[in-house]
């Protein structure tokens, strides 16, 4: 009897939830905001821009970088919702106007509260409603002038408006993927300097046309909930390197780009290198630190790049075959390091270092099963939030955001007593320091965009507005290389016909 009464209520607990949200309050039209990554054609090449510029890695790179992480000025601010997610060239003068100077190097934040970054304005168990505006100030060595600065966001929970010393950079709508701006005109070496991000987190329930918009079983951290970081190149620099895996080698990808400058031939070195994960640099994000001391190249090409014109972005390839490879998987986390160096006037510019594996997973043709390098695999998996779950405080969840790898090894270590080989990543795009870790300890991953308990209704709003696709995009773009991830989701416990099929088969 109390296990059929426990069955009733839940089951009308989710009656009241299907009528309700469907019903929730939405403005009359859905937001037109567009969109910011696109996909240009460029000698051949499928190339991915946004804000103006070639989407660049997000992985650690052992560049000049200023790291923004620790304490922020905050302050947190009802906001207009449908001015957040209205056409910016409709709506910044009134953001700026409501702003009413927070954006401005010279505004006084010093009464401001502050918090951490990465981490949320909104932990549980608050839940607003509020936006916030960030401000923090930070000195830029003098050594940066004459260098192409680029900002890179790992996210920002919901829509992010970014000003560097009260210069408008641009916005990001998506709360779980990262972007990147163009700050070179803006930052002032040798001087200190102020960004100023105000970020607006519309509740889940209240409207229909964001990303999730609804139903959840997640908390909805609101801020910057991933790091921030400031990376120098020269003008000539390479943008990212993208690796094809097979089973004997590699098809690998390197967009390069020149901010000004005049046209000049531009060479890219590409070498293979191996990696070894111990304890001493298991959490170390530096690809360098993967290198064995004394380490030489097991393949090299050169490729000739072209002729690179003023602000210009081109794209090289390459394919490598690599005799007896060692492949990844769980059983035998194997990785590689790819070295990529730059050559212009005959000098080598800039360099660039992702990590990666090789391996293929694919679907029998024949039998219902899986095959991972041609061996037929299952696993046992479990689910794991992007939540600091320990140590606990007072018998509850410590509560916010993952920011360190220690939080993802707690997890990864009550994960292994169950003896699982599979982490589903939430149901968004997974952290960046899981990936790292399930790369080198050996986790298949399965992770997905946010398209959670959608609707026929709800599906054409979002895929109207493009902010599916562009999550999609910015996950794959960000996870490339990691051979841990074995699959994507596109959608989980949706409802809809033809709406839900055409939304798949777009995305």
């Amino acid at each position: 009897m109390r296990l059929a009464r426990r069955f009733a209520g839940f089951v009308l607990v989710t009656v009241v939830l299907g009528l309700v949200l469907p019903a929730c309050i939405s403005p009359e039209a859905a937001a037109e905001l567009a969109p910011t990554l696109s996909l240009k054609s460029i000698g051949g090449s499928r190339i991915a821009f946004q804000n103006g510029i070639p989407v660049p890695t997000f992985s650690y790179q052992p560049r000049r970088r200023l790291e923004l992480g620790g304490r922020w000025r905050i302050q947190t601010t009802a906001m207009d919702h449908d001015l957040s997610l209205a056409v910016r060239s409709q709506s910044l003068n009134q953001i700026i106007a409501d702003a009413a100077g927070r954006e401005k190097a010279a505004f006084d934040d010093t009464r401001w509260a502050t918090v951490e970054v990465p981490g949320s304005y909104d932990p549980p168990p608050s839940a607003s409603g509020n936006g916030a505006w960030y401000r923090k100030d930070f000195d830029v060595p003098s050594d940066w002038q004459n260098q192409t600065v680029t900002l890179k966001f790992g996210a920002a929970n919901y829509v992010a408006d970014v000003w560097l010393n009260g210069r408008y950079l641009g916005y990001h709508e998506g709360g779980s993927t990262p972007f990147a701006f163009d700050a070179t005109d803006a930052i002032v070496p040798g001087d200190i300097n102020i960004i100023a991000v105000r970020v607006d987190n519309p509740p889940w329930g209240t409207r229909q046309d964001i990303v999730p918009w609804g139903l959840t079983d997640w908390w909805n951290y609101g801020g910057l909930t991933q790091p921030a970081w400031f990376e120098a190149t020269p003008a000539v620099y390479a943008v990212r390197a993208d690796v094809v895996p097979h089973l004997d080698g590699a098809d690998i990808a390197v967009t390069v780009h020149q901010r000004g400058g005049a046209a000049e031939p531009v060479q890219v070195g590409i070498d293979i290198l191996p990696a070894t994960v111990d304890p001493s640099n298991l959490t170390n994000p530096d690809p360098l630190s993967l290198i064995p001391p004394g380490a030489v190249p097991i393949a090299s090409q050169r490729v000739d790049a072209g002729q690179l014109g003023r602000d210009g972005t081109s794209q090289v390839h390459a394919r490598f075959s690599l005799n007896a490879a060692d492949l990844w998987s769980p059983q035998s986390p194997a990785l590689y390091v790819l070295e990529v160096a730059v050559f212009w006037q005959e000098r080598r510019v800039d360099q660039l270092f992702e990590t990666f594996g090789l391996r293929r997973i694919a679907v029998d043709a024949i039998l219902p099963r899986l095959l991972l390098n041609g061996n037929p695999v299952q696993y046992a998996g479990v689910a794991l939030h992007d939540e600091r779950v320990y140590p606990a405080s007072n018998g509850q969840p410590r509560g916010g955001p993952v920011v360190t790898p220690d939080d993802i090894l707690l997890l990864l270590d009550k994960a292994n007593a169950t003896n699982v080989q599979l982490i589903r990543a939430d149901h968004h795009p997974a952290n960046p320091l899981l990936l790292m870790l399930a790369d080198r300890l050996g986790y298949a991953i399965w992770e997905e965009i946010p398209l959670y308990h959608y609707t026929p209704a709800t599906f054409a709003i979002a895929m109207d507005r493009g902010i599916p696709q562009q999550m999609l995009s910015e996950m794959d773009l960000r996870d490339m290389n990691h051979p841990s991830v074995l699959f994507h989701g596109l959608a989980n416990e949706s409802t809809g016909g033809t709406e839900r099929e055409q939304a798949l088969a777009r995305l």
